[in-house]
């Protein structure tokens, strides 16, 4: 089964639906990237700024996609708020 992973920026204080929003967006931009598979579970997990940034940059060689906001509300335009990858397969025996 293939894994999806999305971090959130926890130092941003989204509302609940903002957060929801972020992360969905996230999801959906790498799914347009890699293409849609029903076998996939998806992991939401949450990191302060500094980590946030140090696990995109860890995961940057694999497909990964950072939702970036257009400002409308709660954050300023062009913030990066989430962003998903990825995960490579591992098979448990």
């Amino acid at each position: 089964m293939k894994t999806i992973k999305v971090y959130y920026n926890k130092n941003l204080k989204m509302t609940e639906g903002k957060l929801a929003a972020q992360c969905s967006h996230a999801v959906a931009g790498l799914v347009n990237q890699i293409g849609y598979d029903s076998n996939c579970k998806i992991i939401i997990l949450e990191a302060r700024q500094k980590k946030f940034y140090d696990l995109f940059a860890e995961n940057v060689d694999k497909s990964i996609y950072m939702q970036v906001d257009l400002g409308y509300n709660e954050v300023k335009s062009n913030t990066e708020t989430a962003f998903a990858y990825l995960e490579e397969e591992t098979q448990i025996k």
